[in-house]
């Protein structure tokens, strides 16, 4: 490149970051003001205190450590590598005699909707788990299936990932597993509309990590006192008429995974002092416990001795809360911000789109959304004065808001982040507006000071490490919104929501999809505001 190039080049990336500056202090201005939802009814006080039943004795303390004051959340230290704290798992061969688990009965034929059967043989203390799963698959492509694709997060790590077998319809088939993609083909074409059962037996392990660890790297592994299974069984990929199978190459960066709507059933069996928490509880029983999640993104499964239980009922919502130590008070208030949260995010967004929501405190740095499961780190249930810093009123009503986009409203966490981390950051200020002093200018103004000059429109491959994706994606995403929102004003802007997650409930949205319903909502000129967000956005 010559020294001309180069000058035009600076110059412009100087433009970009005048540019950006000068709309962040316009928009933090913008943000004195609140927001105007009078029209949708939205409550002028908290929910009615819960009744909180303690259900289990407490087993285990947890240390002092520093507190955490109101600030940037989702901020992280420099990544931490994987640190291996206890021997890599070592499984012994597979044993085909191992009796089989039988904890499901028949598998329901899917219909648009894939069905999935996980069976668990947890092994807790050793840190491994053997599962039978089944899945019953109807294609809704357009043309015949020769194969069929899953992505299994977990096998990116060396030994983390065994599969023993795999079966198409009861014939053993030789499956192909490509980095974390696992190819499995078909004996005979599917065809459109027609419906295909795939088995597999596998085992999965998890080593040691620190408890500083942040997301992806340490949502499998045992740290804090809790096993974490979080990206562990195949997931069927999105199918694209006309392309194929979508898959992608893993980077351990913010969410690297893609996930269609499923029904899930999860049956566990653990040992009798094992605590096993994943969404949608349908009953423990002896040394199994039962789980149900209709139109599930994620679903995990936390594992530990020390867990004890707060079982709450808002009005007729259940809400559980798995805690560690002595003292439940934190659990207690995430209880309440949870309840507040959906309560407000209701009217707003559309109903809440699963039966129930359970809170776990989860042993690392990482804070995390699944299909009725937040993911909560122990910071943000640490004390100052007797009570919890708004850390974890904001880590809730952040993870609370991924029910609805990522859990309501899927997207492609790979290609796209910003679809879902934007909107679940902007809810951060429409809870501090309803519930914490300040208002959303207070929270907005946190944001707004460290935003960055970049493109929204980047992918989790555009960031060298999740602190780079965190620090550059939230904060970008907010002021976006904040001035979208703005200038279309508040009536246009959540009717506009609400359409979105209407049209894209239990599918996977786009960008393009999100500004072509935006677009029937407002009149205004917002080209040049996506323009200066999205480098490649024709609106």
């Amino acid at each position: 490149m010559d020294r001309r190039a180069r000058l035009q080049n600076a110059l412009a990336l100087m433009l970009v970051a005048v540019s950006a500056s000068i709309c962040t202090v316009l928009a933090m201005f913008a943000a004195a003001r609140t927001f105007n939802l009078s029209a949708i009814s939205l409550p002028t006080s908290p929910p009615p205190t819960a009744t909180i039943f303690m259900t289990r004795t407490p087993v285990a303390t947890s240390s002092p450590a520093p507190v955490l004051e109101d600030s940037f959340a989702v901020t992280l230290d420099p990544l931490i590598p994987t640190e291996t704290l206890a021997p890599q798992v070592t499984l012994d061969p597979y044993a085909a005699d191992f009796p089989p688990l039988n904890l499901i009965g028949d598998l329901p034929p899917a219909g648009d909707v894939p069905e999935v059967a996980l069976e668990v043989d947890l092994r807790h203390a050793q840190q491994w788990a053997r599962v039978t799963q089944r899945v019953s698959l109807k294609n809704t492509a357009r043309i015949a299936w020769k194969d069929v694709v899953f992505a299994i997060p977990i096998a990116d790590r060396d030994g983390a990932f065994y599969l023993d077998l795999a079966r198409v319809n009861g014939q053993e088939v030789p499956a192909r597993l490509d980095g974390i993609m696992l190819h499995v083909p078909l004996p005979d074409p599917v065809g459109p509309s027609r419906r295909v059962e795939i088995s597999f037996e596998f085992r999965v392990a998890v080593s040691g990590v620190s408890e500083e660890t942040s997301f992806p790297v340490g949502n499998n592994g045992v740290s804090g006192g809790v096993m974490r299974l979080s990206e562990w069984f195949p997931v069927v990929v999105p199918y694209d008429n006309g392309v194929g199978w979508r898959t992608w190459r893993y980077q351990p960066v913010g969410d690297p995974t893609v996930y269609s709507a499923q029904n899930v059933t999860l049956a566990v069996h653990a040992d009798r002092n094992v605590t096993v928490v994943s969404g949608g509880l349908v009953e423990h029983s002896g040394l199994v416990w039962r789980f149900r999640v209709e139109g599930a993104r994620g679903v995990p499964i936390f594992a530990s001795s020390d867990y004890h239980l707060l079982d709450s009922r808002p009005g007729d919502f259940p809400i559980r809360g798995y805690y560690l130590g002595d003292d439940p008070h934190a659990m207690e208030r995430a209880i309440e911000h949870a309840a507040n949260a959906i309560k407000l995010y209701e009217p707003i967004y559309g109903p809440y789109p699963y039966q129930d929501l359970t809170i776990a405190q989860n042993g690392y740095r990482g804070d995390m959304e699944f299909s009725g499961l937040v993911s909560i780190s122990s910071r943000a249930f640490r004390l100052q004065d007797g009570e919890p810093t708004n850390l974890l009123a904001i880590l809730i009503a952040h993870e609370v808001a991924h029910q609805w986009w990522y859990g309501a409203v899927g997207s492609d966490q790979t290609r796209e982040p910003w679809l879902d981390e934007s909107l679940a950051a902007y809810s951060e200020l429409l809870y501090y507006d309803a519930y914490l002093p300040g208002g959303s200018a207070r929270r907005y103004g946190v944001y707004a000071s460290r935003a960055q000059p970049m493109m929204l429109d980047a992918s989790i491959y555009d960031f060298l490490d999740t602190n780079e994706y965190v620090e550059g994606l939230y904060p970008r995403g907010v002021l976006f919104l904040r001035e979208l929102n703005a200038l279309i004003g508040d009536d246009a802007f959540f009717a506009f929501l609400r359409d979105y997650r209407s049209h894209y409930a239990g599918k996977l949205a786009t960008a393009a999809g999100f500004f072509a319903i935006l677009r029937q909502h407002t009149s205004a000129d917002v080209k040049p505001l996506i323009q200066q967000y999205f480098a490649n956005v024709n609106y």
